[in-house]
C-alpha cells in the first residue's frame, strides 16, 4: 500500500502499485521523495517497494508536488 501526500494541496491518499506505475514519470516539473530519497522512476520505486517488503513495512509513505515546492522543503 501507498500512502501519497500532496505537498501542494496537503491532500493525503492511497493507492496500490499498479497505479503509481501509470503516474506520469517524465513530468521534469513533478517530484516525489520516499525517505528523503528523490523517486525519479518507476523502476526506483519499485525497488524500493521490494526493500519495504522484505523489511516486512506495509506501508510506504511517498511526498509528492511540483518541483519548485519540493526543492523549496514545501
Amino acid at each position: 500500500m501507498l500512502k501519497v501526500i500532496d505537498m501542494e494541496t496537503g491532500n493525503n491518499s492511497i493507492c496500490d502499485p499498479e497505479t503509481a506505475k501509470t503516474w506520469n514519470w517524465d513530468d521534469p516539473t513533478f517530484m516525489r521523495f520516499v525517505n528523503g530519497v528523490h523517486i525519479h522512476s518507476w523502476e526506483k520505486l519499485e525497488e524500493i517497494l521490494r526493500y519495504h517488503a522484505e523489511k516486512g513495512a506495509a506501508e510506504l509513505v511517498i511526498y509528492e508536488g511540483p518541483r519548485f515546492m519540493m526543492l523549496a522543503g514545501g
